[in-house]
Order: structure tokens, then C-alpha cells, then sequence
């Protein structure tokens, strides 16, 4: 099967973390059944064309990012110095 099955790793993460993404999962299934019906409508195809084929979202990934966080303060002291190298 390509391309192989994967599941979520979130070992690392607190226990909180992973159960909110169990609470999310459906919504997100949700999500991309909505965005291939629209995509099957603005193709002006059966609006099924896309989502009929979602069966176990193999294909579909969302990825949990971290940026971490911004010291605005510093940022702005750097902008109105002139040092870009801190924004």
C-alpha cells in the first residue's frame, strides 16, 4: 500500500495535548470532506467527485507546528535601530 498508513507519534507530548487532538480529529475530517465538496463545485463536477474517495484520510495531514515565542519589545527596539537581523 503506498503510501503506508501512519499514526500520530505523541509520546512526547503532554497527555492534555493528545487528547485534544482526538477532540479535533472529526472536525478535521469534517474540514476535508467540506473542502473537496467545494473543490468538486467550483470544478462544476458531482459534488461527491473528491469526497467519496476520503476513506481513511491517509492523504491528509495536518501538521501541529511550534514557533517559539517573539520578544516584540526587542523586536521593535531592533526595527527602529535599523538591525533587521532581530525581526
Amino acid at each position: 500500500r503506498f503510501p503506508p498508513r501512519r499514526t500520530n507519534d505523541l509520546t512526547a507530548c503532554p497527555e492534555t495535548f493528545a487528547s485534544a487532538v482526538d477532540v479535533l480529529s472529526p472536525f478535521y475530517k469534517d474540514l476535508a470532506h467540506r473542502y473537496a465538496t467545494a473543490c468538486a463545485l467550483a470544478l462544476n463536477i458531482p459534488t461527491d467527485y473528491f469526497s467519496k474517495t476520503l476513506v481513511d484520510y491517509d492523504l491528509c495531514t495536518v501538521r501541529m507546528l511550534h514557533y517559539p515565542p517573539c520578544d516584540w519589545n526587542e523586536a521593535a527596539s531592533a526595527d527602529e535601530a535599523g538591525d533587521t537581523s532581530k525581526t
